[in-house]
């Protein structure tokens, strides 16, 4: 998902510029490439060398390019490149000159734009980017129908609700069960939830419940209507640490670039 951004500002100061591309190249920071005909496409690269800087024929190179990225660049001619995980996000559109096996060239660019991202822009788990929040004001039982399975010895795991989507301040939770809905209470403030991000440790991140939502959906297979309920809420993080911040961030630019090939 794109995240909605403040009207571009135009960085076209030569030494801020060269500044910008150099910390680009040197670091060999992730990029997003988009041929400029098909913007919905976004190819995975890093930054590479610069060649003839300063020069009226400088050229500037992006590496580690898929087969799959390459062959779809081929018929570009011109390519717009975001720097990922950058705030404020800086991108910048430059014609493609050239790739070879997994490398692309371009003319190096005299112009950035900057862009702010909104703090509440809003970003879409995926089922390969996978988050969960674990309550600290509710467990389920075993023997209520209206709460998720629990099986020892995996009990804590009952407990775990999928986060749909989140933002730098919060998130929205989702469950199929309607035993949730006593601990999400507009109002109600968790200061013994959990996290739990993939391939990390569950940390702490207390909450506020924003809303609540009951969602009711038809579905047809066939002839055969199929009713199913979900039951949604909103929550924002109170006071989060800055371990908890930079977690948040670091899975919000995981899935800037899940679809990318």
């Amino acid at each position: 998902m794109n995240a909605p951004a403040d009207k571009p500002i135009r960085i076209v100061r030569t030494d801020r510029v060269t500044r910008i591309l150099n910390r680009l190249s040197s670091s060999k920071l992730a990029v997003l490439i988009r041929p400029s005909d098909r913007r919905s496409l976004a190819i995975r690269a890093r930054a590479g060398k610069i060649v003839g800087q300063g020069t009226s024929d400088s050229q500037m190179c992006f590496t580690d390019i898929s087969s799959r990225g390459a062959k779809a660049l081929r018929t570009a001619e011109q390519v717009q490149i975001e720097i990922v995980g950058t705030s404020p996000q800086i991108l910048f559109s430059a014609e493609l000159r050239r790739i070879e096996d997994d490398n692309l060239w371009i003319p190096e660019p005299a112009e950035l734009l900057s862009y702010n991202r909104r703090a509440n822009a809003r970003f879409a788990t995926t089922e390969k980017n996978s988050s969960f929040i674990a309550l600290g004001c509710w467990s389920p039982h075993q023997k209520d129908i209206t709460a998720p399975p629990c099986f020892v010895p995996f009990l804590s795991l009952g407990s775990w609700i999928r986060i749909a989507d989140l933002s730098e301040g919060g998130f929205c939770g989702v469950s199929r069960f309607p035993s949730v809905l006593e601990a999400t209470q507009q109002g109600r403030i968790d200061k013994n939830a959990k996290i739990i991000f993939p391939l990390q440790e569950a940390m702490e991140a207390p909450i506020e419940i924003r809303w609540t939502r009951r969602i009711k959906e038809n579905n047809h297979d066939g002839d055969e209507e199929k009713c199913q309920r979900f039951y949604k809420f909103g929550a924002e993080f109170v006071d989060p640490s800055e371990k908890l911040s930079m977690a948040v961030k670091q899975f919000i630019r995981q899935l800037s670039i899940s679809d990318a090939i």
